[in-house]
């Protein structure tokens, strides 16, 4: 009788690298993605400066769970950054969530994104468009656009959780919008957002000033949903999903985004002026 079986190889540094994989895998399953992020020395920075913070970057599915009581409770948060996360949030982060966020907020790729986030995971076809030699491995690029998603979440109800009809597609959306008004308008960036990670510290320290920026960006961002413009694309679209997916950061789109953006300029320049005095 004639048979098949799939053989996974993993190729790591170490025996001990190679157990840290498959600990917490069924050995009938094949490697997938976000296993694979525990092969890359980035994710391991990033989750060593997350646990100074106080948070776990869970890079291997399911790592969390496994550990006792007593040490899951060694992950408290950071007094700071705990005003952008629910109550109930057990301070674990995990790497596709966090990955998916980092790329529609601080890449300015929400549709890719929201669409197949999965090619953006180790072993994905876009994984080294983004994670190469040039990005630095700073906790900030991993935690703020993570900490953007789920304060749209947590307070403006953003999610399949929040009942609004078309903001239940539009976190990721909400991420981009909220960097291009940070990084353009108040920080004034110039080039690649990743360059100016560091000045965003003092900010998402400042919750009463960011507060503000996240709620504006809500303004915006409603706004922009209620344009006409907009309903005729998602008409053409078909579906919210495909819209989201596809159509929301095209040419004819973005420049609504712009449109509704400097319709705030008033706030946004208040807001510049507090910003620069925290630098």
């Amino acid at each position: 009788m004639d048979g098949s079986m799939t053989v996974t190889i993993i190729k790591a540094d170490d025996e001990q690298e190679q157990n840290n994989i498959t600990k917490y895998r069924n050995s009938q399953n094949s490697v997938r993605g976000k296993d694979l992020v525990s092969l890359m020395d980035f994710h391991k920075s990033i989750k060593s400066q997350l646990k100074n913070c106080g948070y776990f970057y869970e890079i291997q599915a399911g790592s969390f769970d496994t550990k006792s009581k007593s040490k899951q409770l060694e992950y408290g948060g950071d007094t700071a950054y705990n005003n952008y996360l629910p109550d109930n949030h057990k301070k674990v982060i995990v790497a596709k969530d966090a990955i998916q966020s980092l790329v529609a907020g601080i890449e300015q790729r929400p549709t890719e994104s929201y669409s197949s986030p999965s090619q953006f995971l180790p072993r994905g076809s876009k994984y080294d468009q983004i994670f190469n030699e040039n990005l630095k491995d700073d906790y900030r690029i991993i935690l703020y656009p993570y900490l953007v998603k789920e304060f749209a979440k947590k307070s403006l109800k953003y999610g399949k959780q929040g009942g609004h009809k078309t903001k239940r597609y539009a976190t990721l959306f909400f991420v981009a919008v909220y960097f291009r008004i940070l990084h353009k308008k108040i920080l004034e960036s110039k080039g690649d957002f990743k360059s100016d990670i560091r000045k965003l510290e003092p900010i998402f320290h400042s919750f009463k000033l960011n507060n503000r920026i996240l709620k504006i960006t809500d303004v915006i961002v409603t706004k922009f949903l209620e344009d006409t413009v907009v309903d005729d694309e998602i008409e053409l679209a078909n579906t919210k999903h495909n819209f989201f997916s596809q159509h929301v950061w095209n040419d004819s789109m973005l420049r609504v985004i712009d449109k509704k953006i400097k319709q705030e300029e008033e706030e946004i320049i208040s807001l510049k002026k507090i910003a620069n005095n925290l630098f």
